[in-house]
């Protein structure tokens, strides 16, 4: 039949049509390192393109998302295929929540010693966060390391006290501020030698004017700290942590990209 007018569309634009949409780089790159396939891909490439388009990505030197569909693949370095996370003591796993301690010894090592790898975190650059999941006032950290003497200390206690919590950043001496949860992001960032900045969920919560001092001497722990490269953490925590990470000096509306973004995830896989 002649005059029709339809239009048939061609084998090769229907492909283009319904082809998957290319995932970044840096995205297949992650997948590869993966022993299980994961089942949201495409939640992880949305959360690796907004940090990348945020500026956030190309700051980090660690980003672990714990709150995965198997161990291994929640023990990867989302940055680079180095500082894979190691089990002290066989924390458990739970499945698209993130692992757990039992607040007594068991932890996770990301073998990353800031003061010898020569990467993105720095004495006046330097940031570092985790996310719990569990509200919980005890005497133990969501993440951090110290080294000395002489002291020096970069670690988040979100609720060692019923009314405060204990952050530093590369600094020589315990700092203190108010806070009544232990339950979100907590992280710290400082951006120059004068102090640093303490946030939840993107909403800071305490500016402290303290000079920097060297990063700890030891490598940095979840769930815990180190304590001069010591393998038992000290400080173990038993909450459940979902996320963590460790780079440069964040600004505010970085905080607030990495928080957004991260919850984004945390919500697709349902950890929230």
């Amino acid at each position: 039949m002649t005059g029709i007018g339809l239009d048939i569309p061609s084998a090769a634009l229907l492909r283009r049509r319904h082809a998957r949409p290319t995932r970044a780089a840096q995205t297949a790159a992650l997948i590869a390192r993966m022993a299980v396939p994961p089942p949201r891909a495409g939640a992880i490439d949305i959360l690796v393109r907004a940090l990348i388009a945020a500026g956030i990505w190309a700051k980090l030197d660690a980003l672990y998302l714990l709150a995965a569909h198997d161990a291994q693949a929640a023990r990867l370095n989302w940055i680079q295929d180095a500082y894979t996370l190691a089990t002290l003591n066989s924390p458990a796993f739970i499945p698209n929540r993130g692992y757990v301690g039992d607040g007594v010894t068991q932890a996770l090592s990301t073998g990353f010693n800031a003061a010898t790898a020569g990467g993105r975190y720095t004495q006046d650059s330097a940031s570092f966060g985790a996310w719990s999941l569990t509200e919980a006032v005890e005497f133990t950290a969501l993440i951090g390391a110290d080294s000395g003497p002489p002291l020096r200390l970069a670690y988040i206690f979100p609720l060692p006290y019923a009314f405060l919590a204990m952050v530093g950043v590369n600094c020589g001496e315990q700092t203190y501020t108010d806070n009544s949860t232990s339950l979100g992001l907590f992280a710290a960032s400082r951006t120059g030698p004068a102090g640093f900045t303490t946030y939840r969920n993107a909403t800071v919560f305490a500016v402290t004017s303290l000079a920097s001092v060297e990063p700890p001497n030891a490598p940095f722990y979840l769930m815990g700290q180190s304590r001069n490269g010591g393998v038992d953490p000290a400080h173990p925590t038993s909450r459940t942590i979902a996320m963590g990470f460790i780079g440069a000096g964040l600004t505010g509306q970085e905080m607030a990209d990495l928080h957004a973004a991260t919850q984004t995830y945390l919500t697709e896989v349902g950890a929230l």
